[in-house]
């Protein structure tokens, strides 16, 4: 079984400082259990789970903490502002806890980033991943060098299969699953794959198209591409700022504009953006080739509807 060591990221994660709680948004199927669950053995304690691994060799302070995880996942849409009061109760009580020492370590993750609102004036110092350090925004996903160390053996198999090279298969794999950039200026060895995609290619020996359903869309995300059906090209090539606080997602669900579908489109990795400039200014684009399908797939289900 194979495995793409993290834990030399996740020992730069729990080392920085407990005063600010820190987040990692991603798309579904992106990792983000497999890290919390990486991190909560870390603060157990638990050395000799992490044997062989780069983390094992490294000077950590191996001290075991009580670890208390919530789950949001359970929360109804149309309970939408009633969860928000409550998060941000909650969430006070976390940023007012790590300041003062109670807490050693607080982690927020999920599909979509914490902007302002009534939830997340509490939760105005969180700090992004994504902004430490290129490094740390590839700590979920692979990286190609990733793929390239850990999966040798299957991607040489993979390209016997499809009659490649193992470059001209690798290329291949690239376009339909990489592609996704989450770092101001991150190069192209910064840019990250769909991790469940990858291990799909190699179980299947095959580049397989997503379906919507595989996607996990959201209904009320495939409502909305469909009722900008004809505003999503625009957007595919337009400037985009890479660090904004626009209002909640639930609060741009109430009124949505074209700003609202563009930045929902990237919290679920429908959108990445390559940035060259000072300014934080980037160039919209679809990651890869797959998730540009399904996008189109979803647009083209209300066009047939019309017919």
């Amino acid at each position: 079984m194979a495995y793409v060591d993290k834990t030399a990221l996740v020992a730069r994660i729990v080392s920085l400082s407990a005063e600010r709680g820190y987040f990692v948004n991603r798309p579904p199927k992106f990792g983000k259990t497999v890290l919390l669950d990486t991190i909560a053995t870390y603060f157990k304690g638990n050395r000799e789970a992490f044997r062989g691994l780069a983390i094992y060799d490294m000077q950590m302070p191996w001290e075991e903490f009580p670890i208390i995880r919530f789950s949001m996942n359970d929360g109804k849409a149309e309970l939408g502002k009633e969860i928000e009061e409550i998060l941000a109760s909650f969430y006070g009580v976390l940023r007012s806890s790590s300041s003062e020492g109670y807490v050693r370590f607080c982690y927020v993750t999920g599909n979509t980033k914490p902007v302002k609102s009534t939830l997340t004036s509490s939760l105005n110092d969180l700090s992004s991943i994504d902004g430490t350090s290129p490094e740390l925004s590839t700590l979920c996903g692979f990286t190609r060098d990733e793929i390239l160390s850990t999966f040798g053996p299957e991607l040489s198999e993979f390209a016997k299969k499809v009659g490649k090279g193992e470059d001209e298969a690798m290329k291949d794999i690239e376009d339909n699953y990489s592609g996704y950039n989450w770092h101001l200026f991150g190069d192209k060895a910064g840019l990250v794959f769909n991790p469940y995609a990858i291990l799909f290619v190699f179980k299947c020996m095959a580049i397989c198209a997503y379906s919507v359903e595989e996607f996990l869309m959201p209904e009320w995300l495939r409502n909305l591409l469909k009722q900008y059906k004809s505003e999503i090209a625009s957007i595919i090539g337009g400037s985009v700022r890479k660090y904004g606080r626009p209002q909640s997602i639930i609060e741009l669900l109430q009124s949505p504009d074209l700003n609202s579908v563009r930045l929902i489109m990237w919290e679920y990795g429908l959108l990445t953006a390559d940035f060259t400039s000072a300014d934080n200014a980037g160039k919209c684009r679809f990651p890869n080739d797959k998730v540009s399908s399904v996008v189109w797939e979803v647009i083209q289900e209300s066009l047939w509807l019309i017919i």
